[in-house]
């Protein structure tokens, strides 16, 4: 890009350019003369119609808003609503005569939330400021264990210590913000065996009760010798005496 600055002269004489207000995009260097540098300070001949020209560095077609901000350009946003972090960056300066595919940041969804895509093509010319916000998919708080386990959830096992069996589901995904009730497996004990309850963290845990559940966590079946298993007991003791 150029602008002509013709001189039609024979005497030797100091030149005053024009000033250059560059279009947006462009960084106005200097002035050539014949391929060379053009300095006004500097007298010179003009015995022929000379063309002084405009020279220009090409500025990016967008830069992160942590550079200053190039005039005329406009800023375009990545909104993460709030539901998500990154640690890309998530704001540019764009040429708006340009069309530009910006580089989106990697969404990093909280838990509850799977991020399904922008609002707005980043592959586009934004004329003005503009946002662009995340769409996510809102997730249950409790995800059955055969699933995909969402980003951030805890794993809640129901452990049989080897001493039960269940047709039921014994590993949960949780989303660790929220309350929730799990509906434990139903327990068949082992022969000999009664099933009497669940404990975690060597307290009673019920089923009944909303709890978060802020890390992986394991719930133990509880067992005693079934009242079948203790009269035997019994009289075998009993022969002993």
């Amino acid at each position: 890009r150029s602008t002509l600055f013709p001189y039609t002269t024979l005497f030797r004489s100091l030149a005053e350019p024009p000033t250059v207000n560059p279009h947006t995009g462009y960084d106005f260097t200097g002035w050539t003369e014949g391929g060379a540098p053009w300095d006004s300070e500097v007298g010179r001949q003009y015995p022929e119609d000379t063309t002084i020209n405009a020279q220009y560095k090409a500025k990016p077609d967008y830069v992160p808003t942590d550079e200053e901000k190039p005039a005329g350009y406009v800023t375009v946003t990545f909104d993460l609503d709030g539901k998500a972090t990154t640690t890309d960056k998530t704001s540019y300066f764009v040429n708006p005569e340009k069309v530009v595919d910006l580089t989106a940041p990697k969404v990093n969804e909280k838990p509850g939330y799977k991020f399904k895509a922008w609002n707005k093509q980043t592959k586009a010319k934004f004329t003005e400021d503009t946002t662009i916000t995340a769409l996510y998919d809102k997730l249950a708080d409790v995800v059955p264990g055969d699933q995909d386990k969402p980003n951030g959830y805890s794993t809640v096992v129901f452990d049989l210590d080897d001493k039960g069996t269940t047709d039921n589901t014994k590993r949960f995904y949780v989303n660790p913000d929220k309350e929730v009730e799990l509906v434990a497996p139903k327990v068949k004990a082992n022969k000999g065996l009664k099933f009497t309850g669940w404990e975690t963290d060597g307290a009673d845990w019920s089923d009944k009760v909303a709890r978060k559940y802020a890390s992986d966590t394991t719930i133990t079946a509880k067992y005693t010798a079934s009242a079948k298993e203790d009269r035997k007991s019994t009289r075998l003791n009993s022969s002993h005496l």
